[in-house]
């Protein structure tokens, strides 16, 4: 193979890998929006649960499970669980392997050693689209916090 060659070979798989990050990158930020969605549906339901609980204690002076509270418990259940696949899916996402078109991985391998995945993702906070470090739980520019 001569020096052009591998070097477009290199660039293409730059290129790929570029392009896999920036889709785990939208994937990532979807997700995330998505759960952020569902926590606040899931707060609304427990607040609203949490309102029948205490009118039924200020007619009767005891809580008993009527009909209602019944129904938001199991709301709530239900969107919990929906929070949990969105929380693998986003692991999944994460743990998520290259696979190029060489048949190479990013993963371990003895013939080819990819660059990390981690260090070519681009993470933005869901507010301002300001660029925020990868651990980072609040933005710098909008101070808003984010999960």
């Amino acid at each position: 193979m001569n020096l052009f060659e591998d070097l477009r070979n290199k660039i293409g798989k730059s290129v790929a890998e570029t392009g896999q990050a920036s889709k785990r990158m939208i994937e990532m930020s979807k997700l995330n929006y998505k759960r952020k969605e569902k926590k606040r549906e899931a707060d609304q339901i427990a607040e609203e649960i949490g309102h029948i609980a205490y009118n039924q204690w200020e007619k009767e002076k005891e809580i008993s499970i009527t009909n209602a509270l019944k129904s938001g418990l199991e709301r709530l259940q239900y969107v919990q669980n929906e929070i949990k696949k969105i929380d693998e899916e986003i692991e999944n996402v994460k743990n998520d392997k290259f696979i190029y078109s060489d048949g190479y991985s990013s993963g371990n391998s003895s013939s080819y050693h990819a660059t990390e995945p981690s260090s070519l993702l681009i993470y933005l906070c869901p507010y301002c689209a300001h660029q925020v470090g990868e651990d980072e739980r609040q933005c710098r520019n909008c101070q808003k916090r984010y999960y």
